[in-house]
């Protein structure tokens, strides 16, 4: 039991640090380093505690939950002009995770912020 609750606690942990990657804002030497610490703890517990099935998979919920809550929370400081609340936001982010960018990059091509594109 304790090592399913470390491999959800690892999975929550990585979550927020991955959600970074689904934001406009992204650091990536932050963004890289922790998922990379995320994933080396989760090897390091699977490979060193009794046999489980199952803590693999409880490290991948909590971290699509914890990405999906603190994404919905970034998107929601930083783009309070698309009308969405928290939740729609969230739900947008478990049944159409690209909604709200396709949204803020119309917004800013709109304003002129878009960058041109690359080829």
């Amino acid at each position: 039991m304790i090592w399913t609750l470390a491999a959800f606690a690892i999975g929550l942990l990585t979550g927020v640090v991955a959600s970074d990657a689904r934001t406009p804002h992204t650091r990536y030497v932050p963004l890289l380093s922790g998922f990379a610490l995320g994933i080396s703890l989760m090897l390091i517990l699977v490979f060193t505690t009794p046999t489980n099935p199952y803590v693999g998979f409880v490290f991948l919920f909590g971290e699509i939950l914890s990405s999906a809550f603190y994404t919905a929370w970034i998107w929601s400081r930083i783009f309070p002009e698309i009308g969405l609340s928290y939740g729609q936001i969230l739900g947008q982010e478990f049944a159409h995770p690209s909604y709200v960018r396709r949204q803020y990059s119309a917004k800013l091509y709109e304003e002129g912020l878009a960058r041109p594109a690359t080829d």
